[in-house]
């Protein structure tokens, strides 16, 4: 049996509240699953259906599973470390609370007996397939219009003296040197 994953970390809600709903879908086909989830008038509703939709996305394009033979095996709703904070007192006093998270991991397992397509061959890493060689000079002029990130700077580097200015100038007005 193949066992797909997926994985929500630090929702801001506390595991107590998830767990009502999680029970709910548990063992159910996908599909029973996301009805189950979209009249459940719960808060968390629409955030596991998201879930459940990541988790059926990744055995679509990472093992090639259809949807119909796909059940939920699996829901662990573990708790978060949670933020502590503090709301102002009587007296100069404060009163501590936490903010509570939860962690879910949610499994899909394949119906027994069900035909599973066989998991394309993966490409070898080391082709060369889509690098081009860049000359020194290129490489100058390809740093020169990028920042560190990588994106496009808006300007060119600013001209040293009036004449280069309105050479610059000039050249963006026509598109040639």
């Amino acid at each position: 049996m193949i066992e797909i994953r997926a994985q929500l970390r630090n929702l801001r809600m506390s595991p107590k509240k998830v767990r009502l709903v999680t029970d709910l879908i548990k063992g159910l086909p996908v599909a029973e699953a996301f009805t189950r989830l979209q009249f459940t008038g719960k808060s968390v509703s629409p955030i596991l259906s998201k879930l459940l939709k990541s988790a059926v996305a990744n055995a679509r394009n990472n093992s090639e599973i259809h949807e119909d033979v796909l059940f939920v095996k699996q829901v662990f709703v573990n708790t978060a470390k949670p933020l502590k904070r503090w709301k102002p007192a009587a007296f100069g006093s404060v009163h501590t609370f936490k903010k509570h998270g939860t962690h879910i991991d949610l499994i899909l397992g394949t119906k027994a007996g069900a035909k599973i397509a066989a998991r394309p061959k993966e490409k070898a890493q080391d082709s060369k397939e889509g690098v081009r060689t860049v000359s020194a000079d290129e490489a100058r002029k390809l740093s020169a219009r990028t920042d560190i990130g990588g994106r496009q700077k808006k300007h060119d580097a600013a001209p040293k003296s009036a004449d280069e200015h309105r050479e610059v100038k000039q050249v963006r007005k026509t598109g040639e040197k």
